[in-house]
């Protein structure tokens, strides 16, 4: 164990032992109410959990609060999991959910400029087709541009014999192309929390993209494009979104 390890470790002694007067003084709260056996039927009160707890099938019921109420739960959730894994790592430097989990339920993408884009540890490379013919292009919509204008696009992209997906997360659009599952990826306007991370992904991987950030590109978002070398000039003249050197 390293000297960082047991600085964390430390640390995290403290925060528990925090955590547990925390703990003591709500309980002594809770001690204040009448005594009832919780215990008692386990099943039933574990299905209640499943579905009102982890499902959130009461708060579901209201149509517009619930489900942003149930999607912040749901992804404080996703935190909390990733949050385990720290400290987990803290302690033990080769800790990864990859090792202990199936490994389609886990997908941990990487990149950094001039060291390459990762899936799970494992180099990434866009596809290589040349071929417009054989190639699969991701249309993304944006509510803030007109259905036509989409329609347009995917027309464009269709005609030029390229075949049609939409998958429905830009994020997850750009990280097929960078692991070469799809040959592009194009939306005609996306903010830059969903896209800034794939750009790297994508350039670090050997494709190319647009020159995103442009413009306030950053606050306001941009078009993009994704795709691989082979075809960046061909399917840029289809789009209509000009590529970067």
């Amino acid at each position: 164990m390293n000297a960082q390890s047991v600085v964390f470790l430390f640390v995290l002694a403290v925060a528990g032992g925090i955590f547990a007067l925390n703990v003591q003084r709500l309980v002594g709260y809770l001690r204040l109410g009448l005594v009832e056996d919780r215990t008692d039927r386990p099943w039933a009160r574990l299905v209640n959990v499943l579905r009102i707890g982890i499902a959130q099938t009461k708060i579901l019921r209201e149509p517009i609060a619930g489900i942003m109420h149930a999607t912040i739960f749901w992804g404080f959730i996703v935190l909390t999991a990733g949050t385990v894994e720290i400290f987990i790592q803290g302690a033990w430097s080769g800790f990864s959910y990859e090792r202990v989990m199936w490994h389609p339920l886990y997908s941990l993408y990487a990149a950094s400029q001039g060291d390459g884009a990762f899936l799970n540890g494992n180099r990434l490379k866009v596809s290589p087709c040349a071929d417009l013919d054989a190639a699969t292009v991701e249309c993304g919509w944006s509510t803030r541009r007109s259905t036509a204008d989409y329609i347009a696009l995917v027309s464009r992209v269709m005609q030029a014999g390229c075949a049609i997906r939409r998958a429905g997360s830009g994020a997850l659009g750009l990280a097929d192309v960078a692991a070469g599952r799809v040959e592009a990826y194009c939306e005609l306007h996306i903010n830059a929390w969903d896209c800034a991370a794939g750009i790297v992904l994508v350039r670090e991987a050997g494709g190319r993209t647009n020159d995103f950030f442009a413009e306030n590109g950053l606050a306001a978002g941009n078009p993009i494009l994704a795709t691989n070398q082979a075809l960046c000039d061909k399917l840029a003249a289809i789009v209509g979104i000009p590529l970067i050197s």
